[in-house]
């Protein structure tokens, strides 16, 4: 269940406030066990957003409950050589540790799926670790119950949105994919 007044909007890369946010969001998940337990380096919270801004498919997605950070979703849209489609993969996906396993992740993964069909994509990806392997098979779950909502267009209804979770690290990882559904 989503937590009552939680409002995610699309980030403005140049906007003070969504800039804080973003850096801050991303800087707690860098810091915790499931992003590696170190801090995002000086010169990166520097530059990352307005990186982003000039990378014309980026787009983010920061949960907000009233005037306070709680969620981020970074996004990249790349594309399907199998479906000559677009997709859109999640790249980041963070929720505060004091507001965990209250339907922000789930909310943050809709309004990635809301863009996914507004731009026509047949997939939507999200890749894990496995130290996010729990929030994963939560967003499996959360992906079933969007991939059961009637599509108003043609496109994500009938796409796969895929779970990868990675094992290992560098040259020695093995992935795993977790379809729950198939463009046909």
């Amino acid at each position: 269940m989503t937590q009552p007044g939680l409002q995610v909007r699309r980030a403005d890369y140049s906007a003070a406030a969504d800039r804080a946010a973003l850096i801050g969001l991303l800087d707690a998940y860098a810091q915790d066990r499931m992003g590696g337990g170190e801090a995002l380096p000086a010169d990166v919270r520097a530059r990352l957003c307005d990186d982003l801004a000039r990378h014309p498919l980026a787009v983010s997605f920061i949960a907000w409950l009233g005037d306070q950070p709680v969620g981020l979703a970074n996004c990249f849209e790349g594309y399907s050589t199998f479906k000559a489609r677009p997709l859109l993969n999640v790249h980041d996906m963070v929720v505060h540790p004091a507001h965990r396993a209250r339907g922000i992740g789930q909310a943050l993964l809709a309004a990635c799926e809301a863009h996914a069909r507004e731009r026509g994509c047949c997939k939507l990806t999200l890749g894990c670790s496995p130290a996010t392997s729990a929030p994963c098979a939560a967003t499996r779950i959360s992906a079933s119950r969007l991939r059961a909502r009637p599509a108003r267009r043609p496109g994500l209804a009938d796409a796969e949105v895929a779970v990868t979770l990675v094992r290992g690290s560098g040259h020695n990882a093995r992935s795993e994919s977790h379809a729950t559904n198939h463009c046909p």
